[in-house]
């Protein structure tokens, strides 16, 4: 739909895995799953389809990751059901190709 809007295509991709990973918020730090939770239940190919979509939108990379932080942080603070697992997947996906991303700006 946005061709030239990268930013559109990844903000969709978190929303679109937040609506199909719904997840209970009983324990929002996931202290009880495995450090790589919930990438390590996403699928070969969904994995792939992730890392192949965030090469093609690595001009907004940082704002993304500034996004998926800011807006499940905010989204912590709201009444438990909402799943958040979407943003916690892209962050992760972000972080594994790309470390830097989370220590480039820590001033912010």
């Amino acid at each position: 739909v946005f061709p030239e809007n990268p930013s559109v295509w990844v903000k969709d991709l978190a929303g679109y895995r937040n609506y199909k990973l719904q997840a209970p918020q009983s324990d929002p730090v996931l202290s009880q799953h495995p450090h790589d939770y919930p990438y390590s239940l996403a699928s070969k190919e969904l994995r792939s389809i992730i890392r192949t979509l965030l090469g093609r939108a690595s001009g907004v990379l940082e704002l993304f990751f500034d996004h998926c932080i800011y807006t499940m942080l905010q989204e912590l603070d709201k009444a438990p059901g909402e799943s958040l697992h979407g943003y916690r997947i892209c962050i992760q996906a972000l972080l594994l190709d790309r470390p830097r991303i989370a220590t480039t700006n820590l001033g912010k």
